[in-house]
């Protein structure tokens, strides 16, 4: 059987709410399987002016990820985060996928839509900060630039996530997340031509005072495909998504050096 060619949504377009994001393809933003281990206690690293921190908050680490495929369109075969054992503080997870030599290297990555779920409302973990990764045509890293213009409100009715919220959140749904970088920097990455290999997400486990376990899941993520420097991004349906100009997702194990201008597949 031959394999299903994959495309984004159309240039400039996102997932306009859940409806629209459970109705498209898997779209893989790089290569969900290179990632970096930041398990140890007091791993970080600072990009963008962002401490991104693992902190165990104590002498045992119970925070555990099945490494899963974020960009999956199964919630099953998601991106896991939980505990394996109660935990008494919240704590902080340094996740980060990062590979220069063999990715999906894809242009004009300006931004990313997400789908969550957690299963108890008050315990959970739950996304504080992603940061992109690029690099230029030879592989050599440029910028780490962190998507924080968000692209709807946060609102606990209908589901919609936005970095840092506080409290209580309901559990059993799934929530749209969706963040695109500054103007500024969507011009940078167009003009400059910068390809994504990489992205490390800060993620806050959310214990509250007493001691109890987390669990969820992340899956559904895309990328947003500039289709100008400076043009704007807009929330579509999934018929629009799937229309007009579509980038070509390349097959995991692009490869640098590009030769004249075509990216080589391994």
């Amino acid at each position: 059987m031959a394999k299903r060619v994959k495309l984004s949504c159309k240039l400039g377009t996102a997932p306009t709410n859940q409806s629209a994001m459970n109705s498209l393809a898997e779209m893989p933003m790089f290569d969900y399987t290179k990632t970096v281990d930041k398990m140890p206690n007091g791993s970080k690293d600072t990009f963008d002016s962002y401490e991104f921190k693992t902190d165990w908050n104590g002498s045992t680490n119970y925070m555990r990820t099945n490494n899963g495929n974020i960009f999956s369109t199964d919630k099953n075969n998601g991106l896991r985060f939980y505990t394996s054992s109660t935990i008494g503080k919240d704590r902080r997870l340094y996740y980060q996928w990062w590979n220069r030599s063999q990715n999906l290297f894809l242009p004009n990555v300006v931004g990313f839509t997400g789908a969550w779920e957690n299963l108890n409302r008050q315990y959970h973990p739950r996304l504080d900060m992603v940061c992109f990764h690029y690099c230029d045509k030879n592989g050599t890293r440029t910028f780490d630039y962190r998507p924080t213009e968000a692209l709807r409100s946060h609102n606990e009715s209908s589901h919609y996530w936005n970095y840092g919220n506080t409290g209580q959140h309901d559990s059993g749904s799934q929530w749209w997340i969706g963040y695109t970088l500054s103007s500024s920097r969507r011009q940078a990455i167009y003009n400059g031509e910068h390809y994504l290999f990489g992205m490390s997400m800060d993620i806050k486990f959310r214990t509250g005072a007493g001691s109890h376990t987390a669990d969820g899941r992340f899956w559904n993520f895309r990328p947003i495909i500039a289709a100008s420097s400076t043009g704007s991004i807009s929330l579509e349906n999934a018929a629009t998504c799937e229309s007009g100009h579509r980038l070509v997702i390349p097959a995991t194990g692009n490869s640098y050096p590009v030769s004249s201008n075509v990216m080589r597949l391994t």
